[in-house]
């Protein structure tokens, strides 16, 4: 079975981004250790919902990964099975079933301020940190993924907006430019935004994110096991590459933009999984209650 979810992987490469193809690797990584401990036989028949059950467990125990990370593995798994199902081979009715319960993990955001604590602060004792800021606010400023940030290229940029086909989707996205991004997006034209391993740009932004001063405290939870875990520290030690998506989304609906043309800027189908980029912040919930609440001041 886990030559062929192998040979499954490899004939997606034609439609699918290297992104998605190292997540399904991952998955069958995950599976081929699970079998070398010797508790699990992969068969097409013994993949049902008691063996999705141990999957998960050596996942939490073993691997340390959240709820969405397995989930994310189960789905994979189920995707597989699917295909193989249309194929006629032998496989357990039971993987309809397989599913995992994610808990939405907290969304982190910037705040106004802090984007534009970010893009006025002084770099020059830091020159290497001025391409990382580039490469964030323009995803703040377009809602772009990074890995789009990464590809655009001077054949993307319109004199009024960007046009051109995601990484991940493969959806066609029009974007109009904001003035801020302008002088960002002169810097792909002439070749000098490079793009950044994520990794690479994940250090440097909580580096960019603790000179520009957003330390407020902050604290993060996530579930393991339908366990919920708390972590308080700095903010700038949350912020990655997904902050910029979810600030512009968030920033956007403050604007009083329309959900319905926001999601035609990001490329979101549905509301379900819009509103996981969303975050209410404290200071919008304070701001609309008092404008709506509070007496007018003569």
């Amino acid at each position: 079975m886990l030559e062929l979810f192998a040979d499954w992987i490899t004939g997606r490469a034609l439609t699918h981004t290297p992104n998605t193809l190292r997540t399904y690797r991952t998955t069958l990584r995950h599976l081929r250790d699970l079998q070398a401990t010797g508790k699990s036989m992969l068969t097409f028949q013994a993949v049902g919902t008691a063996f999705a059950k141990r999957l998960a467990e050596y996942l939490l125990t073993h691997r340390q990964l959240r709820d969405t990370a397995v989930r994310k593995n189960l789905v994979i798994l189920k995707c597989f099975l699917g295909w193989a199902s249309e194929q006629g081979y032998p496989v357990n009715p039971e993987y309809k079933k397989i599913s995992w319960q994610r808990r939405e993990p907290d969304i982190l955001t910037l705040t106004r301020a802090e984007v534009m604590a970010l893009a006025t602060l002084d770099l020059t004792q830091h020159r290497p940190l001025d391409n990382a800021r580039a490469l964030f606010l323009l995803g703040v400023y377009t809602g772009l993924r990074f890995s789009d940030v990464a590809a655009l290229r001077p054949e993307h940029i319109q004199p009024d907006r960007l046009r051109l086909t995601t990484q991940k989707t493969r959806t066609t996205l029009i974007i109009p430019i904001r003035p801020e991004a302008r002088p960002l997006l002169e810097r792909v034209v002439d070749g000098t935004l490079r793009p950044l391993p994520n990794q690479t740009l994940n250090r440097y932004l909580k580096e960019l994110a603790a000179l520009a001063g957003i330390e407020t405290l902050t604290e993060r939870i996530h579930y393991a096991g339908g366990k919920r875990y708390a972590h308080t520290a700095p903010k700038y030690e949350f912020v990655t590459t997904h902050t910029a998506r979810r600030t512009f989304v968030t920033l956007a609906l403050e604007d009083q933009l329309r959900p319905e043309l926001i999601m035609k800027i990001t490329g979101h189908k549905d509301l379900k999984s819009f509103s996981r980029y969303v975050n209410v912040t404290e200071d919008a919930v304070l701001t609309e209650f008092a404008r709506v609440y509070e007496p007018a001041r003569v």
